[in-house]
This record gives structure tokens, C-alpha cells and sequence, in this order.
């Protein structure tokens, strides 16, 4: 099987392919067990700062991380008397309670022979059927998904034993095709990581350039002559107009005008969303001069998302400021 052109398409939609075989989670697993809990549950005064790792469904993000910082620790002794989940390299955890039930976590290094509360339910794997990080990944997957949320009532009190858990069923290859994929998106994983961790060190940098540049211009001057011009501190509303969106109302809007209203939901990360403007009519618009945009403005949400924000430009125009929008326009010398 040509696993780069079939398996990919097949894990998303978790379709049968055929040579793969449906089963259950408690076929393919030599043991499922959720953690410790009733009255050897390690009390607030056993956790410790450093010690054996204890994990419960906080230190699982929705990404499949294991958060350092959200790890608790225990003494040998109180592991030792936890004997019912400790854990093993490779290991793959699933939050069986909580906000965030249905959360994957894998065990690396960092947790091989740590221990888990009663929120985590463990699964490993039988190594002649499936191959642990194939089971990580089979986890994220919409089938997968689809059987946790379908039996998820939202409710606070919602709990996936371990007989429900082992009734999960998803579609696997042999074990060398199984070795492929998690090998191939593994290393996609590993890639987004870096590029992830690139962006954060640049715009680092970036802060770190303009906090130099703009705070300490005038000791940079007096260090290095003439480098700077002189600078003087100023308010925003000194250099710049703030203007907040008028309020239309429900009624003024209509698809059958071209006078382009623009709502916080049309910011996009730095441009306005190129589709579906609400519109409004001529006499709408009768004094509202004071709202219509112009070329350079920068627009910003007023509530909600820091991404909702956009620069304007003359394609964009003319359009006219809603209310939640906040405009920046730099007054004229």
C-alpha cells in the first residue's frame, strides 16, 4: 500500500481502508486502568516540589502536551502505596472526566514511572498489535472523536470508565505500516513545534527591539551623538484620533446596498475579511461622516480576541465604523 497517498486521508476521516482491521481498544491493549482515588488519594500536605511525578487532568492540554507546571509530586513511599496506575514509557493517557474530557496525553521520559489520579485513565498498548504512538495518534482522530463526544453529555459529572473506554473502536494497519505513519506525522508534529517556537522567539525579539528603540532613544542619543533625533513623549491622543463605531441598528442593515459597514467579526489578524459585509443604505449614512474610514487607519476590536485588529487599505474602501470597533487615525502635523 502506497501508505503517504492513502493513510493521511484515512486517519482524518477514519474510514475503513482495506488490509486495516476494526477493533476495540480493549483488544489492542494490554491494560486499561484509571487512577487513584478514595482514601489513600495523596492528601494537600503529601504533594511535595520535587518527587515522583503525579499527574491528573490539569497537566493534560488539549494538544496532547503534558504541562511541566501543572505536575504535582509525591514520595517513593506514597507511590509505592499507589500501586493500582503507576506509569511506562509510552503510555497513552485519556482524560475520562472534566472540562477537558476526552484530553490525550502521551508518557515520555519526563514521566516513566510516575503515578496518575483518578481524572486519567492509561492505556498500553499489546506491542505485537499496535504500536503506542500509532494509538496516540489514532486518538486525535474525527472517529475517535466522534464516540467520545456522541456519549459526552456535558455534564460536569460526565465519567468514561474503563469498560467504555475499552469499547472505543478504531481501524489499524500492520504494525511496519502502523511505524510509518506515526513515524511521518510525528515528525510533522516535531516540525510545527519548531516553526511554533520560531514565531515566539521573534516576536521576543521584535518586543525587545521596540522596547529598545522606543524607551531608550534618548539615552541612545546622548550615548551616540547624533544617531537619534530628539524625542519627546507624547499620549496616544496626542499623535492619534480615537474613534469608537456607531451603533446601527439590526434594521439599517441590507444586503441590496453597497456602503460596507464593518464589524469587529470582519477583523482578521491584521486585514479585513474580504466577504460578507453587512451593508447599509444612502440615508443611513446622513451625518455619520465622522465614522467613515479612511486609507491607514488601524482598527482594533474593543472586546474579545487580540486578533481582532486590521490595517485599512484602498481596496477595502468605502466602508463604515460599527459599534465594538475602535479606530486609530493619525492626526495630521
Amino acid at each position: 500500500m502506497n501508505w503517504k497517498a492513502k493513510t493521511v486521508p484515512s486517519l482524518r476521516f477514519s474510514g475503513f481502508v482495506e488490509g486495516w482491521t476494526n477493533c476495540s481498544l480493549v483488544e489492542i491493549c494490554e491494560k486499561i486502568q484509571d487512577g487513584n482515588y478514595g482514601e489513600s488519594y495523596p492528601k494537600s500536605h503529601e504533594f511535595i516540589e520535587h518527587g515522583v511525578p503525579f499527574l491528573t487532568s490539569k497537566a493534560i492540554s488539549v494538544d496532547g502536551a503534558i504541562l511541566d507546571s501543572k505536575v504535582d509530586y509525591i514520595s517513593h513511599q506514597k507511590h509505592v502505596e499507589l500501586r493500582k496506575a503507576h506509569l511506562k514509557l509510552d503510555d497513552v493517557l485519556f482524560t475520562n472526566r472534566g472540562s477537558n474530557v476526552g484530553a490525550i496525553g502521551f508518557v515520555d521520559e519526563r514521566f516513566a514511572g510516575g503515578n496518575i489520579g483518578p481524572q486519567l485513565t492509561l492505556l498500553r498498548t499489546d506491542p505485537i498489535k499496535i504500536s503506542p504512538k500509532f494509538l496516540k495518534i489514532s486518538m486525535f482522530t474525527v472517529g475517535i472523536r466522534k464516540q467520545i463526544s456522541s456519549q459526552n453529555s456535558g455534564s460536569a459529572m460526565n465519567f468514561f470508565g474503563i469498560t467504555t473506554t475499552g469499547k472505543f473502536r478504531l481501524n489499524i494497519p500492520d504494525l511496519p505500516e502502523q511505524r510509518k505513519i506515526a513515524d511521518f506525522l510525528t515528525a510533522v508534529d516535531g516540525r510545527i513545534q519548531q516553526l511554533i517556537q520560531k514565531k515566539a522567539l521573534l516576536e521576543e525579539y521584535k518586543k525587545g527591539v521596540m522596547q529598545q528603540l522606543f524607551t531608550q532613544a534618548l539615552r541612545f542619543k546622548d550615548d551616540h551623538g547624533k544617531e537619534f533625533p530628539d524625542w519627546e513623549e507624547k499620549t496616544l491622543g496626542d499623535v492619534a484620533e480615537i474613534v469608537s463605531g456607531y451603533s446601527f441598528k439590526s434594521t439599517d442593515f441590507s444586503e441590496s446596498h453597497s456602503n460596507k459597514v464593518i464589524r469587529m467579526s470582519d477583523l482578521k489578524s491584521g486585514r479585513i475579511a474580504p466577504d460578507d459585509h453587512a451593508t447599509v443604505a444612502d440615508d443611513v449614512l446622513e451625518g455619520l461622516e465622522r465614522f467613515l474610514l479612511r486609507d491607514g487607519d488601524f482598527l482594533f476590536g474593543m472586546s474579545g480576541s487580540l486578533s481582532n485588529y486590521a490595517w485599512v487599505s484602498q481596496s477595502d474602501l468605502p466602508a463604515y465604523l460599527n459599534q465594538r470597533v475602535g479606530c486609530l487615525r493619525a492626526l495630521e502635523d
